[in-house]
Order: C-alpha cells, then sequence, then structure tokens
C-alpha cells in the first residue's frame, strides 16, 4: 500500500510540474506576442505621424505658394518655408 501511495504521489507531482511549465511556456508566448504587436502598432503610428506631417507641409507650402501670387506676399513666412 506505501508503494501504491508513492507512486500515486509522483504522479500527482509530475502532472502539476507538466501543468506549471506548460503556464510558464504559454505566458511567456503571450507575452512574447503582446510585445510584437506592440511593436508593430508603435511603427504604425510612427509611419503615420510621418505622413501626416508631410501632409501639413504640403498644404503649408500650398498656401504659401496661393498667397503669393493672390496677393503678391506669402502671410506664413515665420513658418520657415
Amino acid at each position: 500500500m506505501n508503494n501504491a501511495t508513492q507512486h500515486g504521489f509522483m504522479a500527482l507531482v509530475s502532472m502539476i510540474m507538466l501543468a506549471l511549465g506548460t503556464f510558464a511556456f504559454s505566458i511567456s508566448t503571450t507575452s512574447a506576442a503582446i510585445a510584437y504587436a506592440d511593436s508593430v502598432y508603435a511603427r504604425e503610428m510612427r509611419i503615420q505621424r510621418q505622413l501626416n506631417q508631410q501632409g501639413c507641409t504640403s498644404s503649408i507650402q500650398l498656401m504659401k505658394i496661393k498667397d503669393y501670387f493672390m496677393n503678391g506676399e506669402p502671410s506664413c513666412s515665420d513658418i520657415g518655408f
């Protein structure tokens, strides 16, 4: 009877170790996936910010050229274009 109890305890310990190992692996893969998704999102936001900046710059340049040809003098000279 002592031998059967010992085998049952070893089976319980091995199952707990297996479950904890699986849990640790799933936590590590989930955190890696979250970190990757965050880096992709940050890269997309940097690209979007650059496109927005280029759009604003183009609009300001166009407004400056329009003001020059309409009024003879650009009105946004303090921007530095």
